[in-house]
């Protein structure tokens, strides 16, 4: 009697190894079109996210903005303002050992100065002028108003002692404004607040908020990024 080698399509044997290998062919095909949809829905969300604005030179320095803050080139900042008033935030400055200019202190004392109660919590950006599109430097309006074009808001006056308050590290020698609505000083000068430091000291400063008063392409800004 011959031996009649077995049907690989019927044995049952090959039959359930043929099963195993279509069930992992599908668990990977299941995995790869998972993760298919998966980078496709990221995709799309960036796309949904991403700001669109209202002309090609806009976009553009916007688009180079966006790419510096995802390298690490541009600094992102997250900021909690309000829940304490100015007589708080002097004796932070004191149990800190930061110091106050006398215009900067003019500014604080100001009727124009507001604190809020309730916190609340800012995403803030840093810009230099040239960021914004000023190779060779700007006014404070001008900078304001492409600011304000390119989706950015002015901080709050409080942003400026408080994000003093949480940048204890800055490094000496280093300085940045606050891009906000001018406070008088003393003399009638509208100001805005700068932060520095020098030596080993950190100070919250005032620096010329006249519309008309120009900054140099690397003087660097702090805006309010828009929700």
């Amino acid at each position: 009697m011959h031996h009649i080698p077995p049907n690989p399509f019927t044995d049952p044997s090959k039959l359930a190894k043929k099963s195993i290998f279509e069930r992992a062919g599908d668990k990977a095909r299941s995995f790869i079109d998972a993760a298919f949809d998966s980078a496709l829905e990221a995709v799309k969300k960036k796309e949904k996210q991403k700001k669109i604005l209202p002309t090609a030179e806009l976009q553009e320095i916007w688009d180079n903005i966006e790419a510096k803050i995802e390298s690490g080139e541009i600094e992102g900042i997250e900021l909690t303002i309000g829940g304490k008033t100015k007589v708080q935030l002097e004796t932070s400055f004191k149990d800190k050992k930061i110091y106050i200019t006398s215009h900067a202190q003019d500014m604080l004392n100001s009727k124009d100065f507001a604190t809020s109660a309730k916190p609340e919590q800012l995403n803030l950006v840093k810009l230099s002028v040239k960021d914004l599109g000023f190779p060779n430097g700007a006014t404070y309006k001008e900078i304001c108003d492409k600011a304000n074009e390119l989706g950015l808001d002015l901080c709050p006056a409080e942003v400026g002692p408080h994000l003093r308050l949480q940048d204890d590290t800055q490094s000496m020698g280093d300085y940045y404004n606050i891009a906000m609505k001018p406070i008088s000083d003393r003399d009638g000068g509208p100001n805005i607040f700068r932060l520095f430091q020098v030596g080993d000291d950190l100070w919250l400063h005032s620096d010329h908020g006249r519309p008309d008063v120009r900054y140099y392409a690397d003087d660097p800004f702090v805006f309010v990024s828009r929700k």
